[in-house]
């Protein structure tokens, strides 16, 4: 086999494969396409640690060779070692409560190990640059490093603010805070370019370029098989982790409505829900009373999760408004490429309200007006009712919301600064 004529960047991605959850979806996106626009990836990541979710799916038919894993003394690696395997969602924050002297974050501990790595890994290997993808933020402590030991250009990619918002809103005011804010800083003078997911990202970081996530071509490809598939009650479908971030209750509160205008439509709806559920979800469950109403699915490997969602004839995504500090979840990207209606309650003028206006089969309610919902699935109710649904089209480029299109335009980016 010749040689590959590809340059090589190091990704540095503390979340990887085979974690699984939204935080891994872009570094592994990275890793998988970016050498069929030029770039070979070596990857530095940590070893096994206690986390939520595993998703040994998405290495499965990939070459490994190119993966260093290193220690950590980060509290998630030590009680794996400890020989703890299952993590509630709710336990990073408690623990961060606890150990307010890991500045910036809990990851910390990893950097140090990851540091030693680092340098070997460059002395072994001719890079043409070097990716940090965060969070955590700790992990810009590497690319600091980069520039500290070569002149091996150093990409920030940013795929939240901070955590999943800016430090002022995380942080009381204090040494962590201002830890914080001297990093980013740091981040600003020093990396050669930030690339952002969103607009508002790169806008609190005054510089550098916006390179959205996409969805593997793969869950395109499934929802391309569900044409023809059907339930007979109308089915909203939920992916992914609700929270205050994410909230759910809007959907929940409509379709509470729905059934109290005429008990009957209770047997004549459905959500259901792929994802991880805490106690915020199942309260708000009790709360509408739709225990009848809702399924849960729990975490499943991300294939299994769009295999769960194929019969919805709806698929649901809210997100929280936070001032100017807007998110744009991942899951978007999945939901944008199944060519099935698409209902966000989302923020005005945020990056995911623009996606669903041009997105074909999109509506953004952008005034949080749960008539306005409830109007939207009383519609959609009908047409079921009516047996009048519109059939699934793909005849818009569902491939622009890919992980390939992600990976061109980071080698474009990428082409600029190494030439």
């Amino acid at each position: 086999m010749p040689a590959s004529k590809n340059k090589t960047v190091l990704l540095i991605a503390y979340y990887f494969p085979p974690l699984g959850m939204g935080g891994v979806g872009r570094p592994y996106a990275l890793y998988r396409y970016l050498p069929e626009y030029g770039y070979d990836v070596i990857v530095l990541t940590v070893k096994d640690i206690l986390y939520p979710h595993y998703d040994d799916s998405l290495l499965k038919n990939n070459d490994k060779k190119n993966i260093y894993r290193c220690g950590s003394f980060d509290p998630a690696r030590i009680l794996y070692l400890m020989g703890k395997r299952k993590l509630e969602q709710s336990g990073y924050p408690s623990m961060s409560r606890r150990l307010p002297f890991y500045f910036p974050d809990l990851k910390r501990g990893w950097t140090y190990f990851a540091k030693r790595k680092l340098k070997a890994l460059i002395q072994s290997n001719n890079f043409s640059a070097v990716i940090t993808t965060a969070p955590p933020p700790s992990v810009n402590l590497l690319g600091l490093e980069v520039k500290k030991i070569s002149q091996i250009p150093w990409v920030a990619d940013l795929r939240d603010y901070w955590f999943s918002l800016p430090i002022e809103k995380i942080y009381p005011d204090g040494p962590q805070k201002n830890y914080s804010l001297r990093l980013k800083n740091q981040i600003q003078k020093q990396a050669d370019q930030i690339i952002s997911v969103n607009h508002d990202i790169k806008k609190y970081y005054g510089r550098g370029e916006v390179i959205m996530n996409g969805a593997d071509q793969s869950v395109m490809e499934q929802w391309q098989k569900s044409s023809g598939i059907a339930t007979e009650k109308l089915t909203i479908g939920l992916l992914g982790t609700f929270n205050y971030l994410v909230p759910v209750e809007p959907l929940f509160e409509a379709v509470r409505k729905i059934i109290d205008s005429n008990k009957i439509l209770e047997t004549k709806i459905q959500i259901i829900h792929a994802g991880f559920t805490g106690s915020e979800f199942d309260n708000l469950i009790d709360k509408y009373a739709l225990g009848k109403v809702v399924i849960k699915k729990g975490y499943l490997e991300r294939s299994r999760a769009i295999e769960v969602l194929l019969p919805c004839d709806i698929l649901y995504i809210g997100v929280n408004k936070f001032d100017q500090y807007n998110i744009l979840p991942g899951r978007v990207f999945d939901y944008l490429v199944s060519a099935k209606p698409v209902l966000g309650v989302v923020p005005e003028n945020s990056d995911i309200a623009s996606l669903l206006n041009e997105y074909p089969y999109g509506t953004a309610i952008t005034d949080y007006n749960t008539v306005k919902v409830v109007d939207y699935l009383r519609l959609f109710l009908q047409k079921k009712l009516d047996n009048n649904l519109p059939t699934q089209s793909f005849e818009y480029c569902a491939e622009k919301y890919t992980m390939p299109v992600l990976a061109k335009k980071y080698a474009t980016v990428l082409d600029r600064l190494v030439r």
